[in-house]
């Protein structure tokens, strides 16, 4: 029996430490250079079954998980094609998948009592409510409950980690140069006179950032409402948006019933009935055909008079 091999695990993974901030910069020179971490299968799951099952949507989900809304869509469709492949019997590099996940730092769901009622949650709301028990419908009703008391408490409420900053705010064009702003030292200077300095269209940062609605919520808590105020609050709000997507929505769908469209191998074609009337008076309505580009303009001619002769 050779000695100096009894320390050797059988296992080489046994071998290794936990991972530590060091082990994430590959590069010695470069310290600014870190791995992020990706999402795990189990988190990845998880939010296409709250957007997808618990009808959820991509903001209430975000908050929620502190995953970025875009990230959230983009889960949601991956997942989507994963099972529609598995669906038509496609093939999948599970085994690649799997060996690519291994090298990367990932954010797991957290093994704590959110993620231990996952699964039971997970099968009382794919059961019908007429084929539950009195206990299953009682369990259903605690769980409905406790997720709203944690929507009502906030992002603080989460039980599981949080994968990246999900309410940065994006960098417009329009703020890339340094002004000198002279103001009175009495005026109050706020955040939307800050935006109107830089252009005058520019909304305020409160409003330009993924999650307004987080903003208010904090405002809220400072204001020392209570858990009932804030959540009949936050409910209005919701029902706002909701009618006005759906005023959206109709208005989208109104204007395509009015368009023909022609598709071709290169090209969609789409045609709208044109009305004569629509150009006005003067032939120039914005509703006319050829309002951009079939109307000629003479404002830079000379020898026009372009005062108001009378006044109507």
């Amino acid at each position: 029996m050779d000695k100096g091999n009894r320390d050797i695990p059988k296992d080489p993974s046994e071998a290794l430490p936990p991972e530590s901030a060091r082990d994430r910069t590959p590069f010695p020179i470069s310290r600014s250079f870190i791995n992020q971490s990706v999402l795990s299968e189990e988190f990845r799951d998880e939010i296409w079954f709250r957007i997808m099952k618990q009808g959820k949507s991509v903001r209430e989900v975000s908050v929620d998980m502190g995953v970025e809304m875009s990230r959230v869509g983009a889960v949601v469709r991956l997942k989507e094609v994963e099972l529609e492949w598995k669906r038509i019997g496609k093939p999948l590099a599970t085994p690649y998948a799997k060996a690519v996940m291994s090298m990367l730092p990932k954010t797991g769901f957290a093994e704590d009592a959110a993620s231990e009622r996952s699964l039971p949650e997970r099968k009382l709301f794919s059961k019908p409510k007429r084929l539950m028990s009195d206990e299953e419908r009682k369990k259903l009703r605690a769980a409905n409950r406790e997720q709203r008391a944690i929507e009502a408490r906030g992002i603080e409420g989460r039980n599981f980690a949080r994968h990246e900053s999900i309410n940065d705010l994006p960098v417009h064009s329009k703020t890339g140069q340094q002004i000198f702003h002279p103001t009175s030292e009495s005026r109050q200077f706020t955040r939307a006179d800050a935006a109107k300095v830089f252009d005058e269209r520019l909304l305020p940062a409160d409003d330009r950032i993924p999650h307004p609605e987080m903003v208010v919520r904090q405002r809220e808590l400072v204001e020392g409402l209570s858990d009932e105020e804030r959540m009949e609050k936050a409910q209005l709000r919701a029902a706002k948006a909701e009618s006005k997507r759906l005023a959206e929505v109709a208005k989208q769908v109104a204007k395509d019933s009015k368009t023909k469209r022609v598709e071709t191998p290169r090209w969609e074609f789409r045609f709208t009935e044109a009305n004569v009337e629509d150009a006005g008076k003067t032939g120039r309505g914005h509703k006319g055909v050829g309002w951009r580009y079939g109307v000629p303009l003479y404002d830079r001619n000379k020898g026009l008079v372009k005062i108001p002769q009378s006044v109507e």
